[in-house]
């Protein structure tokens, strides 16, 4: 590493000057702030990615479940490689890092969610002019394989209430919980359809519910 001329400074003052100033960075083996221009850091752009995507959220365009976790994964990127990390020093092995990280806290499914998140947030700085090249990640940050979370689901068992269960839960609820166990039932409603259908979906006198999917906007027409 190159801290200046001895011509010019022979008692090393200016480049004991500037290896203070490195130090921390090179002994990291990351690239040192000093020398990186105008090169945008991990903190510029996950405040630039959360901001894109709050406006949709906002304007009814995103989830607020979705929105939540695209901050909790920018959350993580933040405890892993710091704020100030400079996004053209982020390498292979540091995303295989990462993973194994994660991999050490998470099953395959939540493994494979947030690995696709975590990738969204750096491709937004390529698609957005941020940085001039995309991201390179390496193999060491790949998606698990469908044989390892099928495997895994396998050994989780069905994951199924019996008829049995279900009427044992449906006679026991009082309203509105047992409405919706039988929303949940008959009409395969999840629990954020549950939590956002209006009273306008319900047709009381022909017994239907007319109700859009959220995340796809396919109308359903369900008999109650």
């Amino acid at each position: 590493h190159y801290f200046g001329s001895w011509a010019k400074d022979p008692k090393g003052t200016e480049a004991e000057r500037l290896w203070l100033i490195d130090e921390g960075d090179l002994r990291a083996g990351r690239i040192p702030r000093s020398r990186a221009g105008n090169s945008p850091t991990l903190g510029d752009l996950i405040e630039k990615f959360l901001l894109t995507k709050a406006l949709r959220r906002d304007g009814g365009e995103l989830s607020p479940h979705t929105w939540n976790a695209y901050s909790d994964v920018c959350d993580e990127l933040l405890a892993t490689f710091g704020q100030h990390r400079l996004l053209n020093d982020i390498l292979p092995e540091d995303f295989q890092r990462l993973r194994s990280r994660w991999s050490a806290k998470w099953g395959f499914t939540r493994l494979g969610a947030e690995i696709t998140r975590a990738k969204t947030v750096f491709n937004y700085a390529y698609k957005n002019g941020i940085i001039p090249a995309p991201i390179l990640y390496g193999e060491g940050f790949s998606l698990p394989s469908q044989k390892n979370i099928l495997l895994a689901r396998a050994e989780k068992g069905i994951q199924m209430f019996e008829s049995d269960e279900l009427r044992r839960m449906i006679d026991g609820a009082a309203q509105p919980l047992k409405t919706m166990l039988l929303l949940a039932a008959n009409g395969g409603l999840g629990n954020a359809d549950i939590a956002r259908v209006p009273i306008s979906a319900f047709d009381l006198k022909t017994g239907w519910l007319t109700y859009p999917r959220g995340k796809t906007g396919v109308m359903r027409r369900i008999p109650l």
